[in-house]
């Protein structure tokens, strides 16, 4: 960890929990290999470097509000993002309509991930900021 006040967390309540992010994240990496390999196909696109990325978090709003995201880029550029009001997903790239088709068509899948963007994602960040918040929300430039 880069920082001190997570150590908080990982050293009194989940000493595992460094251990079970990594094995999960190694979990995922085949999934991102396969779906770079269709992207690739799909765009017809040699070997060689290509990038895939996938981003997704949640906000508490100063007001009490709440939001969530979940998108992916390819090659830098938005292929496909999540839209949590209407469990739809939205394609701005072309060469998206197959993926959004398919994950459109898995409406527990996308409920899940409204699940998880509304709520295991708040406490997470809840947890996160409780421990953090000296740092976290400091107002003035550190040294």
């Amino acid at each position: 960890p880069r920082v001190s006040w997570i150590e908080k967390y990982v050293g009194k309540e989940d000493p595992q929990y460094w251990d079970r992010e990594t094995q999960k994240l190694r979990g995922i990496e085949p999934v991102f290999r396969e779906n770079l390999e269709i992207l690739r196909n799909r765009y017809n696109q040699s070997e060689g470097l290509h990038i895939i990325q996938r981003m997704y978090g949640c906000e508490l709003r100063r007001d009490g509000s709440k939001g969530g995201f979940d998108q992916y880029g390819y090659e830098g550029r938005t292929f496909i993002t999540f839209d949590k009001e209407t469990l739809t997903w939205v394609a701005p790239d072309p060469q998206a309509q197959f993926t959004k088709r398919k994950w459109d068509a898995d409406t527990g899948y996308n409920q899940g991930r409204k699940s998880c963007l509304e709520k295991e994602c708040i406490e997470w960040l809840e947890k996160y900021l409780s421990y953090g918040k000296e740092t976290l929300l400091r107002t003035e430039p550190t040294d």
